[in-house]
């Protein structure tokens, strides 16, 4: 019995989070920093090719489970900011061994330190906190697991919320990060 329930859940923390993290017409509180996470920089080849993948995805109609049919979306924009917010939770999960959409709270957790939180950040402050501009809406996916962006998207696909937020047609920038086995995605549209 104790083989079976620490199979089951190592399988749900492979497939993904179970929930997202999703903010509609946020109006931040913070501060746009000016000093972003140290975030090692990302290939041109392989932010390219993980674009394209999301984009190839949003450029068709879906069915999200338990959500309906989403039609196809526009594609996104890569933005650096929010590759270095996704970086920076992914390299503080695979740190301090965490998998959720709090940050740590830990030294791992970059903008919690920074920032002197007495908790572990939240994803719009680390969207803030890397240089990200005032957003109307913002989302993160993550998930633990996979070995390449691939099986990640695959995975999020297969999971309702995560499958909304991929699909969702007000999103326009996109940044996605992977720290050997943590992935995260976080999704934004600026204000205008």
């Amino acid at each position: 019995m104790k083989q079976t329930t620490l199979f089951l859940t190592l399988l749900l923390t492979l497939v993904g989070c179970g929930s997202t993290q999703t903010t509609s017409l946020v109006r931040p509180t913070l501060k746009q920093s000016t000093t972003p996470y140290l975030a090692p920089k990302l290939s041109s080849k392989e932010r390219a090719s993980w674009l394209a993948q999301l984009n190839a995805i949003r450029a068709k109609g879906r069915i999200c489970q338990g959500a309906g049919y989403f039609p196809p979306a526009p594609p996104l924009r890569w933005s650096h900011a929010l590759y270095l917010s996704a970086k920076e939770h992914s390299d503080d999960m695979q740190k301090s061994h965490t998998f959720s959409h709090t940050g740590s709270a830990t030294n791992a957790d970059w903008t919690a330190q920074r920032k002197g939180l007495k908790r572990g950040s939240q994803f719009y402050e680390r969207i803030l906190q890397n240089g990200y501009g005032g957003y109307a809406y913002v989302a993160e996916n993550i998930e633990m697991g996979s070995t390449n962006a691939q099986e990640a998207l695959t995975h999020w696909l297969h999971s309702s919320g995560h499958c909304q937020n991929i699909m969702n047609p007000h999103f326009s920038e996109v940044g996605m990060a992977q720290t050997q086995r943590y992935w995260t995605q976080v999704f934004a549209t600026p204000l205008r």
